[in-house]
């Protein structure tokens, strides 16, 4: 399972950057998750179909993904998936459980909060609501937050087609711009 490999290589150690999310983290292209990430001694774990809770579960027990790492910086995307269920309040609540969760795990790691990203379906009035709230949980310090979902749409305020291969997951080109949106935020975290 994609939580035994992870915690496998949770226990492997140097780990300075872990990516945490469902299957649009998980969907990283592995040539360019290392090109963009390896020499920062990055794991990826994104789990294809996790909803908040379902992370929090990977977090919780001896096992948990994170137990005993110190990562530098923590790229948390997560909760389009409890978009169907859940309001964006739930949701918001939710997340912020999951940033309390990873700062108990690792107190010194740093926090990359990313917003949900906009879709190709008809989730974005509930994603910009989640992005509202979320964007509170950003406290300059050990938590940051960032929003990439201007890159992501056109002029028209649509999904731009060509970064998404469906509804919700990403191209190859839209991983570049993930990757180019958050790099400069990124950099300055892991290197403090």
């Amino acid at each position: 399972s994609t939580h035994a490999r992870n915690y496998e290589r949770r226990k492997a150690g140097n780990i300075d950057l872990c990516f945490l999310g469902d299957s649009i983290t998980q969907g990283w292209p592995g040539d360019m998750f290392t090109g963009y990430y390896g020499k920062l001694n990055a794991v990826n774990f994104g789990c294809g179909g996790d909803k908040i809770q379902h992370l929090l579960m990977r977090l919780e027990g001896d096992d948990g993904e994170l137990r005993g790492a110190t990562p530098k910086v923590v790229v948390l995307m997560i909760g389009i998936n409890n978009t169907g269920d859940n309001t964006a309040e739930e949701i918001a609540y939710g997340i912020k459980n999951m940033v309390k969760r990873i700062k108990k795990e690792c107190p010194e790691t740093k926090v990359l909060l990313l917003g949900l990203l906009p879709t190709r379906g008809n989730q974005n009035d509930k994603v910009k609501a989640v992005n509202a709230l979320t964007a509170k949980f950003d406290d300059r310090e050990s938590v940051r937050f960032l929003d990439m979902g201007a890159k992501f749409v056109g002029n028209d305020g649509k999904a731009i087609d060509a970064l998404y291969r469906d509804e919700v997951h990403l191209s190859r080109k839209g991983y570049e711009v993930w990757h180019a949106t958050m790099n400069p935020l990124l950099t300055e975290m892991m290197g403090r």
